[in-house]
């Protein structure tokens, strides 16, 4: 037996089809809308707040004058916020080592020159002279800011500031053949509380900047220390 056809069956089939075709073409554009807005806020909003503070140092060392033996030495430090964070500079320090070579005898030869290690990842060593023969601290200079104790100056970079600092020391050339200076600087983000912070002498007699006592013991709480190290020389030589 032949079927007949109803009428409007398939006319109703396919206005429900079309029907569920719009609701989730429907969906998707709001889903879309949605994730748009949700990354938006998120990359704008939220991953910055996440990312770590990033402060930049560069220095540069200077001779700008002698008087008898002694060199004046100019030491430029630039501080720059490199992050998407403002940031709170709790500490500054800078130490100055002289430095005497220890230039071999005649054609003697540095062992640790010839002598290399197959398993080391690093070498440095020179034919003609050896470790220095002396190292010492002639300079040390620290600051505490704001947030790492009570009587310090505020010091905080906005994103992409910098600031540039210049100090002027001196160095006995019958003493030293070049100048190292270590500069290290302790921040945190701006939107934390501060760390107490106090300056200490090392074994090697130079200065820095530690957590204070309330933060070494258990339980003390303090916000995340981040710091910023650079090395720069300058040899005394004319």
């Amino acid at each position: 037996m032949a079927h007949k056809p109803v009428p409007g069956r398939w006319g109703t089939l396919r206005l429900e089809a079309d029907t569920v075709n719009n609701i989730v073409q429907t969906i998707a554009l709001i889903g879309a809308g949605i994730w748009a807005v949700y990354t938006f806020v998120y990359q704008s909003e939220i991953a910055p707040g996440l990312a770590p503070p990033t402060v930049s140092l560069t220095s540069t060392l200077e001779k700008v004058g002698r008087h008898g033996d002694m060199t004046a030495i100019r030491a430029t430090l630039t501080r720059a916020n490199a992050g998407q964070n403002s940031v709170r500079v709790l500490a500054l320090t800078y130490n100055a080592i002289g430095i005497r070579e220890n230039f071999l005898a005649g054609e003697t030869i540095n062992p640790a020159f010839a002598e290399i290690d197959p398993a080391a990842t690093s070498v440095s060593a020179a034919k003609y002279y050896a470790e220095p023969a002396r190292q010492e601290a002639i300079l040390r200079h620290a600051i505490l800011f704001a947030g790492a104790h009570p009587g310090g100056s505020p010091a905080e970079l906005s994103p992409g500031e910098s600031v540039t600092r210049d100090i002027v020391f001196y160095a006995d050339r019958k003493k030293f053949d070049r100048i190292r200076l270590r500069v290290q600087l302790l921040f945190e983000k701006a939107s934390e509380p501060g760390v107490p912070l106090a300056l200490e002498t090392d074994a090697q007699g130079l200065i820095t900047a530690v957590p204070g006592a309330s933060c070494r013991v258990a339980g003390g709480g303090c916000a995340t220390l981040y710091a910023s190290d650079y090395v720069t020389e300058l040899s005394l030589w004319d």
